[in-house]
């Protein structure tokens, strides 16, 4: 091609036609340049397409792992929800209890039916942003997409103190010293197997109430309150992004 080209130039300057030879030339370079340009557009739609894919398939984990955590947010509103109502019949009996000893029977049957004890955390599923963060792809996403997300997670953070608040309180206030308070050797007999003597176990006692109790309980209660709270801003947070990575397939 390229020698036909020069075949021309050549033909036309032995001839002594300048002018032509002149328009031929720019007619070949704005050929070239239209040849390069379109080459460029080729080579950028090449790329779009590849990072389109590269963004749909992180989108697609990050969907995947905000799906987990809201079914995992149900879960732990439902479980923190019961605790909240065993933790309300638990303060009643503990107010009855110095008077009534048989309601000690009534607390130590939440404490050994219910999760009134148990600490329930709430971890996200974090491998496709960390992955998309990783890849530093993140700025090829949609500035809507984009925003939900860092809303999603930054609220997902804040969230941690709460956390670290229901943990602290649970295990001061549940299990180390209301289990210490109602746990006595029959009550042990009855409700654990075991094969090791109960020497340091304490035989039945009289219950003597600790009157801080029932107002640590009642703030453990609010703070499990405010939790299930965070835990529903951050299912909505995670309802409104996976719609947005959504609406991009359309």
């Amino acid at each position: 091609m390229l020698k036909f080209f020069r075949r021309i130039r050549q033909q036309l300057l032995g001839e002594g036609k300048t002018g032509k030879y002149l328009k031929y030339a720019i007619g070949e370079i704005v050929l070239v340049v239209v040849g390069i340009l379109i080459a460029l557009s080729i080579n950028n739609w090449n790329t779009n397409k590849n990072d389109v894919k590269k963004i749909e398939k992180y989108l697609s984990e990050v969907h995947n792992n905000i799906q987990s955590d809201t079914a995992r947010i149900d879960t732990l509103v439902q479980m923190n929800s019961i605790k909240i109502e065993n933790l309300k019949r638990t303060i009643l009996y503990y107010y009855r209890a110095g008077d009534e000893p048989g309601y000690l029977d009534s607390i130590r049957a939440v404490i050994v039916n219910s999760n009134i004890g148990h600490i329930s955390e709430f971890q996200s599923s974090k491998s496709g942003v960390n992955a998309l963060i990783g890849s530093g792809d993140i700025n090829l996403i949609s500035d809507s997409v984009r925003i939900k997300l860092n809303k999603y997670y930054e609220k997902i953070n804040l969230n941690n103190s709460q956390v670290e608040r229901v943990t602290t309180l649970t295990r001061n206030v549940i299990q180390e010293r209301l289990l210490k308070q109602v746990v006595d050797k029959d009550f042990v007999e009855e409700f654990i197997e075991y094969e090791i003597p109960l020497g340091k176990v304490q035989p039945k006692y009289t219950f003597i109430p600790d009157n801080d109790m029932p107002t640590d309980m009642m703030f453990l209660m609010l703070i499990l309150n405010g939790y299930n709270k965070d835990l529903k801003e951050i299912e909505q947070l995670g309802l409104e992004t996976i719609k947005a990575i959504e609406n991009l397939k359309k």
